[in-house]
């Protein structure tokens, strides 16, 4: 017997234990759907992205918005990027292969839709849908968390398709999309990335990640994404992670990184330690106005514990690095790569004489050239004492003449006065001694030192030249300090500065002004392991600090820049042995108009449509950010601006900002939202708007008969025939039955018989003058008149005797136990099926109009035949039940025979039914006592039909206690386990009960097949 794999088989385990669950509904989902979930949660890197919001059912999809941030009350503090609104909205289909759309605004979205995927109908669990079987071995999972949508990909076997190919379509607002480092970007008319996919990976049994390569092929509408998962050695299932949603953090996780401001305020991140302890060479820009992050081109080499300096010319260059595992010695290199930002190109520098990393560099002014100084020295693994002057305009280096006195790895460096540089700190607790750099001369002097030596202290330049050192280890103290220096240029010294509210070692720093410094992060004690999330904010001209709120996660090895308007932006950093690639922004105090980030950001107190607002601004049709009004609140017209809610409705109803109200406003209840129409015979009223954005539901539609229709409605009088249904006429302005045999008549019109002779409605024509079809004892037939002397006159008789036409065979028997074969759609309405057509509850190849003609005849379901003699399903011949009139020749109604089906044949629950009914003779009673019950089991019983189903296409179209068999289309019993353990797991706690039996049933069909197969 085959093994069960391990994963599947603990699901299974836990299962056992579980309450029953339903087998199906709006929230629960079926029993298979939810063990695709479970498994899915077995994957640690999968686990957490599986449960999303709750998802909204509109029209054909699923809706949800993702950009609700949580309320955030006043005072400075730090927000988290991801938190801003964007307003992010997805669409999600509710089969698969349809289009998910991902967008922050009506115009700017993406369609996304898998290619080859078939039309599963999703199957909802806990804020995810799940699609079944959307490929042979292959799960689909759906789900929305705030701010991005996952489409996870579930390959059960190796026999699944390895191959992800998904159709790209585009709103009128992105300019164009492209492919980096394994993410998919979209990007708007200035180039901005607006909308973004996570990198793909997949993540196999063993929980090894194995990163994708997605590729556009085509072109314009015709674009298609490719990716194709490594499965070469990797053991199954596999999971697959396309993640979607606004680029509001970062697209790589990493620690040791730099941020450099660039122009526009903008933040260039290169490289840094990521997962896996793998060193990364991707880069990423942060946009402070449209707060998203956008990848950059990568560095030619990967690296970490780099330098990076923003030149002159606005360009950035980074220099040396690690560029591999911080474990041992890593190896390093002394490449030097500059970037340009205005043309989003890395270009070679000259190197370095020294393969160095945990270096410090520092610009030169107003020459122009870069110090790079200290670090370690990747041969050697030794301390450097060195430096080099970096030239970018020769592309040359030169070395400085003397050696500093101190290491200064892990410290920092900064420029004053006239080309001259401040290095000062370093990872060694012994070092206090700082030196200083003289373009002049090209030498290092000794600087006064700090009043102890200090590792891993955060260090902070400001544009007067003056340096704060504060916090670090020092060795005097054997511990973690809160203390504080400041180097001062005109002084040439340190001097001591207030103490930090608590003690920090890593933390990160950036000055928000010319006299505000802010820190953030670190850890706070020799003994933890976890960084701290205070941070405090320095006020140079007073000397005092004060809490400056807390950070959203604790950060170690994190990088800050400064951001306009006083702000600044914490990036990545480590949790432990946990990588993040998240960001957060910090501001205080900003004026009305300006860029914010959060509430306590502004002066006001009010952070509105990202400026700060003069008040609260919260109406769902108000803005603080108009143009040319930015700061104060104003009632705007369309659709509601920024992140908040959208106006409800669709269509006519929907609603819309009127520039007057503070909230949406709708169309009144008399406007139309469905025109009234007139269709074959059935006319349908106008629906109206209920004022609140929907459209009141459709009246009733009403039989028009006897009249015809009109333009949009029934007719109510006639002219002539042709505004009567069928098997009418028009007399005297009104429709009115057409007359059978030997009734009195008018006109040919009136007769069924389409001959009016003699004022009787006549079965012929009587064309000679001795005939007549008013002749007592033969009145409707055409016979010679008594003693009538023409001699052109045919004594003979034409016809048949007056009697009525009655059904003389019975109606066709089904057999004891009604069948009816595959091949039929159910449905509700005619949108749910393709020809349009819902006709007795089954998708009908036309609408199926005609007299004595049904979708519902078991010989030919979802096809409009006329019905056998002596059968009429939609009684339009005659009352149910009764055994007056039926269908007979050419779809004419005929009387009821001997024989004639009088009641159908019905279901009377899930997996049962009762056979028809029929006539003794004409006007006897329905012999409804002699219906004959049967059952359907294994299938189930079909109410369109009142008959039993044949084959399955899933085990919803099962009886309880068995399972479809896709290859065979049969529905086969589940097997008795052979040893329950204690674990209540009969056949008849099928699905909806414990997860565990429709899984082994799964694991036992696979291995059913693999025996076929070979």
């Amino acid at each position: 017997m085959r093994a069960v794999h391990p994963l599947i088989a603990s699901i299974a385990i836990v299962a056992c234990s579980s309450s029953e669950r339903t087998r199906s509904g709006p929230t629960g989902g079926g029993s298979v759907a939810r063990a695709t979930v479970e498994l899915l949660r077995s994957y640690p890197q999968i686990a957490p992205r599986v449960v999303g919001l709750p998802l909204v059912r509109v029209g054909d999809g699923y809706r949800v918005t993702a950009d609700e941030p949580p309320a955030r009350g006043g005072g400075p503090g730090f927000v988290d990027v991801r938190e801003l609104r964007t307003g992010f909205f997805a669409r999600l289909p509710s089969r698969a292969g349809g289009p998910m759309r991902l967008g922050v605004s009506d115009d700017l979205w993406i369609e996304v839709a898998a290619d080859g995927d078939a039309p599963v109908v999703a199957a909802p669990v806990e804020g995810a849908l799940v699609f079944s079987e959307a490929r042979p071995d292959v799960d689909v999972v759906m789900s929305a968390s705030r701010g991005h949508v996952e489409e996870l990909r579930l390959l059960r076997s190796a026999k699944a398709t390895t191959t992800l190919r998904y159709r790209v379509r585009l709103g009128p607002a992105a300019r164009d999309v492209r492919v980096r480092m394994g993410a998919v970007e979209v990007l708007d008319r200035d180039g901005v990335a607006r909308l973004r996919s996570e990198p793909w990976f997949a993540v196999d049994a063993s929980h090894r990640r194995i990163d994708l390569q997605p590729r556009l092929v085509g072109e314009g509408s015709a674009r298609v994404l490719e990716a194709e998962v490594a499965a070469a050695g990797a053991s199954f299932p596999i999971a697959v992670d396309p993640a979607w949603g606004p680029p509001t953090s970062m697209a790589f996780a990493r620690a040791d990184h730099t941020a450099s401001v660039i122009a526009s305020g903008r933040v260039l991140v290169v490289g840094g330690e990521s997962f896996g302890s793998s060193v990364l060479s991707a880069a990423e820009i942060f946009d402070p106005v449209t707060r998203t992050w956008t990848i950059a081109k990568a560095t030619a080499t990967s690296r970490t514990l780099h330098s990076a300096t923003v030149l002159a010319s606005g360009k950035v260059a980074v220099f040396g690095g690690a560029t591999g595992a911080l474990t041992g010695y890593p190896t390093a290199t002394s490449t030097v790569e500059v970037y340009d930002p205005a043309t989003d190109v890395w270009s070679a520098g000259a190197p370095l004489s020294v393969q160095r990393y945990s270096h410090v560099s520092a610009l030169l002014s107003p020459s122009g050239a870069v110090l790079v100084a200290a670090g370690i020295d990747a041969v050697s693994h030794g301390h450097l004492l060195d430096a080099e002057v970096w030239d970018a305009t020769k592309s040359t280096t030169t070395a400085v003449t003397n050696a500093a006195s101190s290491y200064h790895a892990r410290g920092a460096a900064f420029g004053f006065g006239t080309n001259r540089v401040l290095l000062v700190g370093s990872d060694n607790e012994n070092d206090s001694t700082g030196d200083v750099y003289d373009g002049a001369t090209n030498q290092f002097a000794a600087a006064p030192a700090l009043s102890a030596g200090r590792s891993f202290a955060a260090y902070v330049g400001l544009a007067d030249g003056r340096v704060l050192v504060a916090g670090g280890r020092i060795l005097s103290a054997s511990t973690i300090v809160s203390s504080a220096e400041m180097f001062s240029p005109t002084g040439g010294a340190f001097g001591a500065a207030n103490a930090m509210p608590g003690p920090k070692l890593g933390a990160a720093g950036a000055a928000l002004t010319t006299s505000r410094i802010l820190i953030a992060g670190g850890v706070a004690a020799d003994s933890s392991t976890t960084p701290e999330t205070a941070t405090y904010l320095y006020d140079v001209a007073s000397g005092k600090w004060s809490s400056a709120g807390a950070l959203a996660a604790e950060r170690l090895r994190a990088a800050m820049a400064p951001l306009p308007g006083g702000a600044a932006l914490i990036t990545g950093g480590t949790v432990g042995s946990t990588v993040a690639s998240t960001a957060e922004i910090w501001g205080d105090g900003i004026a009305k108009g300006g860029t914010c980030y959060a509430p306590g950001a502004c002066a006001s107190g009010f952070c509105v449509d990202g400026v700060c607002c003069a008040t609260a601004c919260t109406g769902q049709c108000e803005s603080c950010n108009e143009p040319g009004n930015a700061g104060s609140c104003t009632l705007v017209k369309g659709a509601p601006r920024g992140g908040r809610v959208a106006c409800t409705g669709t269509g006519t109803c929907a609603g819309t900002c009127d520039g007057a109200l503070t909230g949406c406003s709708y169309p009144s209840t008399s406007t139309v939202c469905t025109a009234a129409t007139c269709v074959g015979g059935t006319s349908t009223g106008a629906a109206f708007c209920d004022g609140k954005g929907a459209c009141d539901p459709t009246p009733l539609p009403i039989d028009c008969a006897p009249y015809a229709c009109g333009a949009t409605g029934c007719k109510t009088s006639c002219a002539t025939a042709a505004d009567c249904v069928s098997g009418m006429f028009c007399e005297a302005g009104a429709c009115a039955k057409r007359k059978k045999q030997g009734d009195p008549c008018s006109s040919p019109d009136a007769c069924a018989t389409g001959f009016c002779e003699g004022g009787v409605c006549c079965t012929t024509a009587c064309s000679d003058a001795c005939s007549s079809c008013n002749v007592p004892g033969s009145v409707g037939v055409c016979t010679s008149v008594p003693g009538c002397s023409d001699a052109g006159a045919d004594a003979s008789t034409d016809g048949a005797p007056p009697t009525d036409a009655v059904a003389e065979a019975p109606a066709p028997n089904w057999g004891a136990t009604p069948t009816v074969a595959a091949g039929f759609q159910r449905c509700t309405k005619g949108s749910e099926c393709a020809s349009g057509n819902c006709v007795e509850g089954v998708c009908c190849d036309s609408p199926c109009t005609d007299r004595c003609h049904s979708c519902a005849l078991l010989t030919s379901p979802g096809k409009c035949t006329p019905e056998p003699i002596g059968v009429d399903l939609k009684n339009e011949c005659g009352a149910a039940l009764s055994c007056v009139g039926t269908c007979g020749p050419d779809s004419q109604c005929i009387g009821a025979g001997q024989g004639t089906m009088c009641a159908r044949n019905r279901c009377t629950g899930a997996t049962s039914g009762v056979g028809p009914a029929y006539c003794p003779g004409p006007g006897g009673k329905c012999a409804t006592d002699d219906a004959v019950p049967f059952e359907c089991g294994p299938y189930l019983c079909e109410p369109a039909f009142g008959a039993c189903s044949t084959s399955c296409t899933s085990s919803d179209d099962c009886a309880r206690g068995y399972l479809c068999d896709l290859p065979s289309k049969t529905c086969v019993a589940l097997p008795p386990p052979e040893d329950d353990g204690g674990c209540a797991m009969s056949a008849d706690k099928r699905p909806g009960g414990a997860v565990a039996l429709p899984v082994l049933a799964l694991v036992l069909l696979a291995a059913a097949r693999r025996r076929r197969a070979a």
